[in-house]
């Protein structure tokens, strides 16, 4: 856990002000193909790891909840342990911990949709969304989420689930419809993908979205957490440039 005396020491503050978000929007094909389905989970980490202006949504451990994990590493391993090792960070404020990713729970998934018309037919009925949505069963007809156990979302949707008042899949699923709704190219893969995600997620008797979150080592996680806390000093810096 970080200085919560810092006051300014705060992800959403730094993902909110970031000077580069819009633009980070306009690469949403590119997004997308960071977690293609057939890459190898370890690759696929590593090329996260190198964007500042992306987080990732995934299901969270008590399998009721998206969450968001954001500012992915790999860092070596413990002396008695030299594997590398796949760290981010948990929550958007001054408590926001490092957690260990199990990359073998990055799953490739390959799931038959409903069609987008029917996606957005829902509105803002939660009922509808989660209820009535069926997966046709002629299967041409359907849409497909073909990728990973894992979505990298852009800024634009990453605040949208930052004011979500609640973190289930259906809660999640039309705050997401909503800020595409709002917005031009409101058919993007990205965010296509995340309204699917959100409902494999409300799905859960049917389609399994495994959380690749583990938090198991805590000599590991020490490790994470003062590579996090000499990262945030820099970012704690930015963020008063910017604003």
């Amino acid at each position: 856990m970080f200085n919560a005396k810092i006051s300014v020491n705060n992800w959403k503050s730094f993902y909110t002000s970031y000077p580069g978000k819009d633009s980070a929007n306009k690469h949403l094909t590119a997004i997308r193909k960071m977690t293609s389905f057939g890459m190898q989970a370890q690759d696929c980490f590593a090329m996260l790891a190198k964007e500042q202006d992306l987080l990732i949504l995934s299901f969270s451990q008590n399998k009721t909840e998206l969450h968001i994990f954001h500012q992915p590493a790999v860092i070596n391993g413990l002396t008695d342990e030299p594997t590398h090792h796949c760290i981010a960070l948990l929550g958007m404020g001054p408590s926001a911990s490092p957690a260990e990713v199990n990359v073998a729970f990055i799953q490739d998934i390959d799931i038959e949709m409903p069609t987008w018309v029917e996606l957005k037919g829902v509105q803002g009925d939660a009922e509808a969304f989660l209820m009535q949505l069926k997966v046709a069963e002629e299967v041409v007809i359907n849409e497909k989420l073909k990728g990973k156990s894992m979505i990298p979302i852009p800024l634009i949707l990453a605040e949208a689930f930052f004011i979500s008042p609640k973190k289930d899949p259906t809660s999640n699923g039309l705050t997401f419809l909503k800020a595409m709704s709002d917005r031009r190219n409101k058919k993007s893969l990205v965010r296509l993908s995340c309204m699917q995600f959100s409902f494999a997620g409300a799905q859960q008797a049917s389609y399994y979205l495994p959380s690749p979150i583990v938090s198991q080592n805590p000599r590991l996680l020490q490790t994470g957490a003062t590579f996090y806390t000499g990262m945030q000093s820099w970012h704690t810096l930015l963020i008063k440039l910017w604003t």
